[in-house]
């Protein structure tokens, strides 16, 4: 074998080096070797130094002019060069010397295209097409022409062809892949590269797209897990795989795996974009809302245009109740992308505060009009009308029966057999299974359950865990965690698991829980207590209520047919509190009202009622305290809207944030009396402030959410605080301010007559509502 012979062999096994230490000592034997030189040019467009190639060609050309390859190589250089015209001049001098180059003419075609000369471009990859059919270069090229001349259907033939002759032409692979997925083929792309995976399964980029397709196609968390671990054994510096993995752990149920991930993508790039947005939304759903609201804020810096990243932010400011600020962020992402449903429904949530709530109403309106069956835009809506001024229960309960009919029937319910054999399976779904005003709650019927009958399963839809969380699984035969999950997981889970009675325990405020009941997991499913209304969702059959909010003559105003239970819906455990103190009239010299009520529950009714109480008692003030009040803007709104009202500021005290639950309570001692919302009932609030010996009085109305307080009122024998109408509740509060010995006797007895009360009655309530249990399972149906 020849010098030069061994060189070329050495190329082909890929070994650079020595090929190219074989070919400068041959040349140093015979300088004017033109196949060495030839050879060395070729390396070094390998090696992408074209100006060292375009020398090292010309001379080979110069040396054997009739060589048609040494052309061709040269026109290579000179275009990676970008000396296009001249590359093109040496590639027509090739073909005039060897019409039927097929690598020249490829290389021709790239030329034209970079020039602009998609005809010609086309021309010259059909003419190397017709001397080597076979060649799937040429035809990835020209399918590429094609795609940007509009013939798409051509151009994914030409890729299939060249993806089948050439199974390692990564170009060839990604064209195809891209192609199908241009073509919103992406089912079809995912199973080509699931083929080739089979065969070679090393391919980086392949494994890469796998994961991303299989994600967005909702395949199984695990296909994308090992897709991405792929990519990462070969390039561990891989921001995209990392993040995606995260995402991907995430939908597996291993949330804090996910964060690790987002966390290592940002390790690689400080600035990559889809990591801090997917880190910041992990931050979120573990409770941490100022580091995520800092990760979103710097991917916006970033990418002061990107849609996703400033809606993102904007649910974000939403949960921390930056109300005013989210609007702004969120407007924003409208101007980049106005039509997107996810962050007008957003906006729709942002605008649920005090004098915007029928602007919220419209705008979610407007977005169900566009795209009715967007979850969370109905869920907004039907939140935004329970909180605004002057809806009915019927228009509630029209709008929520139009939800009902925009999602999937799953089919009427089905009456459970009863065997003997084992106990009834009752599951909880919710993303409150921890310290939150559900809780407060749901803790006495899990506490209080028949084992003897009932099998209690928890299905807790959140990543946060706490002592609260750790109380629940000791009630509960079997607990699973299955936040993350995709809503047709958890359903499996559920019907895994047999359940008989499946409970939703978060109606509209959690959509997760609504997506998995949409399922029909259970033969029988229910709604109850995180949702004060008609959830208006087919697969809900009941709804757990009772004859204080949902009184005879209310069927009509629920999708779900109503089980009432004897007293209150709500049964009440208070965790530890600190001691009532002595009235604050007492050492003040006034009376203080107040309330700690969600600020979006502030309406222009609770207003006006609570701007007539304190022009019935001039000298008293109005203590109020919410989250949402840090935000000036909202201060100075709150004000205003009083001052309007003839009652000046200076009347008012806004707070914003207690640092811990027993400070939250404590602030109760510093209030004569509460006063409740309106038309969106107290429902916690009201309790804690009985329970720091505080009276409500509450405005009483049509729809369920204004008739809680009736319910809790009457449950802790408390009906004469309940006010029919406007006037009635002004003369109440009035009355009671006035009245200081029944204020002294309230705030010394009310802790043990709610102690008392059926209010607190666990187990009595506990047994009422496994007789609802039992009714919609046996005889109903």
């Amino acid at each position: 074998m020849s010098s030069l012979d061994a060189a070329y062999a050495l190329v082909g096994q890929g070994r650079f080096a020595q090929a190219e230490d074989g070919l400068k000592e041959l040349l140093r034997a015979e300088p004017a070797n033109h196949g060495a030189i030839h050879l060395l040019a070729l390396l070094a467009c390998q090696v992408r130094r074209f100006d060292v190639a375009e020398a090292l060609a010309t001379e080979a050309a110069r040396l054997a002019p009739a060589t048609a390859d040494y052309l061709v190589t040269l026109g290579r250089a000179r275009k990676g060069l970008s000396r296009l015209p001249e590359a093109e001049t040496a590639l027509r001098q090739a073909l005039a010397l060897d019409a039927g180059n097929a690598d020249a003419l490829v290389l021709l075609g790239l030329v034209l295209k970079a020039q602009g000369d998609l005809e010609g471009a086309a021309a010259a990859y059909g003419a190397a097409l017709e001397v080597r059919p076979d060649f799937p270069e040429a035809k990835v090229n020209l399918g590429n022409v094609l795609r940007e001349l509009g013939a798409a259907g051509r151009a994914a033939s030409l890729y299939e062809q060249a993806a089948q002759a050439a199974p390692d032409l990564a170009a060839a692979q990604n064209a195809l892949v891209a192609s199908l997925i241009g073509e919103g083929r992406e089912a079809d792309a995912l199973a080509h590269l699931r083929r080739t995976l089979r065969s070679d399964p090393g391919l980086p980029h392949h494994q890469f797209l796998r994961g991303l397709l299989s994600q967005k196609q909702g395949g199984p968390a695990a296909e994308a897990i090992e897709a991405y671990g792929r990519v990462l054994e070969q390039f561990p510096d891989h921001a995209d795989a990392w993040t995606n993995l995260g995402l991907a752990l995430t939908s597996a149920g291993r949330p804090e795996e996910g964060m690790r991930c987002h966390q290592r993508a940002l390790q690689v790039d400080r600035d990559h974009v889809p990591a801090l947005v997917n880190s910041g939304l992990a931050h979120s759903a573990f409770g941490a809302n100022g580091k995520a609201i800092s990760s979103l804020k710097r991917a916006v810096a970033l990418r002061p245009y990107d849609p996703q990243a400033l809606s993102n932010l904007g649910g974000v400011l939403i949960l921390d109740g930056r109300l005013a600020e989210a609007e702004d962020v969120l407007r924003r992402a409208l101007a980049v992308d106005p039509a997107s449903s996810l962050t007008r429904a957003n906006l729709g949530a942002a605008l649920r505060y005090p004098g915007r709530l029928h602007e919220s109403i419209e705008v979610l309106r407007g977005v169900l009009a566009d795209d009715p069956g967007r979850a969370s835009a109905q869920d907004n809506l039907l939140l935004s009308m329970l909180y605004a001024d002057g809806i009915s229960a019927a228009e509630i309960a029209e709008a929520a029966r139009a939800c009902a009919a925009s999602s999937p029937s799953a089919g009427a319910p089905v009456a459970i057999v009863p065997t003997g054999a084992r106990r009834l399976r009752v599951g909880y779904l919710s993303p409150d299974l921890r310290r939150h005003s559900v809780a407060y709650f749901l803790e006495p019927a899990l506490a209080h359950h028949d084992k003897e009958r009932f099998e209690v399963f928890c299905y807790h839809l959140s990543a946060l865990e706490d002592d609260v969380s750790a109380r629940f699984k000791g009630y509960a035969d079997h607990w699973r965690n299955v936040y993350g999950l995709p809503a047709a997981t958890v359903a499996q889970r559920i019907r895994d698991d047999g359940i008989d009675i499946l409970v939703d325990l978060a109606g509209r405020t959690g959509q997760n829980c609504l997506a998995a009941v949409a399922e029909r997991p259970a033969p029988v499913q229910l709604t109850w207590l995180g949702y004060p209304s008609t959830v208006g969702v087919a697969a809900l059959d009941y709804r757990i209520t009772d004859w204080q909010v949902d009184p005879a003559g209310y069927e009509c105003n629920n999708v779900e047919t109503p089980l009432r239970l004897p007293h209150s819906y709500f049964c009440y455990r208070p965790g530890a509190a600190p001691p009532i103190g002595a009235m604050p009239s007492l050492a003040g010299g006034h009376i203080t009202f107040g309330s700690f009520n969600n600020l979006a529950k502030l309406s222009d009714s609770a207003i006006a009622l609570w701007a007539g109480v304190l022009r019935a008692v001039p000298d008293a003030s109005l203590l109020l305290k919410n989250k949402m009040l840090a935000e000036e803007s909202l201060r100075t709104r709150t004000r205003d809207a009083f001052a309007a009202l003839g009652v000046s500021p200076a009347r008012l005290e806004l707070l914003a944030w207690m640092p811990s639950q027993d400070n939250h309570l404590d602030l109760y001692n510093r209030i004569d009396i509460a006063l409740d919302t309106y038309p969106y009932n107290g429902a916690t609030t009201t309790c804690e402030a009985l329970w720091m010996g505080v009276p409500v009085v509450s405005r009483c109305g049509e729809t369920h959410a204004a008739r809680m307080g009736r319910s809790i009122l009457c449950a802790a024998g408390l009906p004469e605080l309940v006010a029919q109408s406007d006037e009635d509740f002004v003369t109440l509060a009035a009355q009671l301010a006035s009245d200081a010995t029944r204020r002294e006797t309230l705030r010394g007895t009310l802790r043990g007559r709610l102690f008392a009360s059926p209010l607190m009655d666990e187990a009595g309530f506990t047994r009422a509502l496994e007789q609802c249990y039992l009714e919609a399972a046996y005889h109903r149906g």
